[in-house]
């Protein structure tokens, strides 16, 4: 499955297409329809405080990124800035194979409301063993998401509960997010370590 989107289209066109992975036409789906009208993929990347979980969830699967110049390179470097800048973005092209897993879990006062912890996996397969390896995490931090990097460690690794637990407690002495008005300090952290094992069950489970 490939699925190029320009640089230019709203996120409500793009919530509308056939092919979009189910993971992001969730995160799509909670954004507020008036939102989604408003910001273009572009701007949507410019304000990754507003579209933490959408960003998030496009740097885990990580896509090609095509620039106005032709170049090609992930979007993940783009957005780092070190080579080029987010203005020269032409399209993104999303591409997700038959071994490959892209998951959220998420937690929130109702299923209506901004989340408190969402954790965002994706995962590469051949067979059991994992070739490829990202974990994103928002409600962590003061930033929008964190990356794990932890997660470099699954690869080459079968997956099975052992990982998940070994995950699981990385993840419980990575993060240590900050108390807020929504949440526990203490309750992040568990909540976080709990999604993560939620989306690789899934996988384990062969539940997309």
């Amino acid at each position: 499955m490939n699925l190029p989107i320009a640089f230019n289209e709203t996120l409500e066109s793009i919530h509308h297409k056939q092919t979009l992975p189910s993971f992001l036409f969730q995160i799509l789906d909670h954004i507020p329809i008036q939102e989604r009208n408003e910001t273009t993929l572009l701007g949507s990347l410019r304000a990754k405080s507003t579209f933490s979980e959408w960003v998030a969830g496009l740097l885990v699967i990580n896509p090609q990124a095509l620039l106005q110049d032709g170049t090609c390179l992930d979007l993940s470097d783009l957005m780092n800035g070190a080579t080029a800048s987010l203005k020269d973005l032409q399209q993104i092209e999303i591409s997700l194979g038959d071994n490959e897993w892209a998951i959220i879990e998420k937690v929130a006062n109702t299923p209506s409301d901004q989340s408190i912890v969402s954790c965002l996996v994706y995962l590469q397969m051949q067979g059991i063993i994992i070739q490829q390896a990202r974990i994103a995490l928002t409600g962590v931090s003061r930033s929008p998401f964190e990356m794990v990097t932890s997660a470099q460690d699954m690869v080459g690794k079968e997956l099975d509960q052992c990982l998940v637990n070994e995950i699981q407690e990385n993840i419980r002495k990575e993060f240590t997010p900050p108390d807020t008005y929504l949440a526990s300090s203490a309750y992040r952290k568990e909540m976080a370590a709990v999604l993560v094992g939620r989306c690789l069950d899934k996988i384990i489970n062969g539940g997309h």
